[in-house]
């Protein structure tokens, strides 16, 4: 039996894939809320403070422009949009 202890290691990343159009739903899924936040937000958050970086978000081009911009300025010191 080993006795190593698990090391966290800073090279740990994740992509998050949020690039879908959520034509079913005909709502970005990324901005649906979850208690007082989006989806989105919320992994970002988990991500961040379990110290995974970096975190990078693959969403579609369309979210990325107006009216959807202004649910994305607040993360971007959190997470890589592409």
């Amino acid at each position: 039996m080993s006795t190593r202890t698990h090391e966290h290691t800073s090279n740990t990343g994740v992509i998050i894939l949020a690039g879908g159009r959520s034509e079913r739903m005909d709502y970005p899924k990324p901005f649906l809320k979850y208690n007082s936040t989006t989806f989105i937000d919320k992994l970002i958050r988990e991500y961040n403070s379990a110290d995974v970086n970096p975190v990078v978000v693959v969403i579609n081009k369309d979210l990325y422009s107006h009216p959807w911009l202004d649910n994305i300025k607040p993360l971007l010191g959190k997470a890589k949009f592409i």
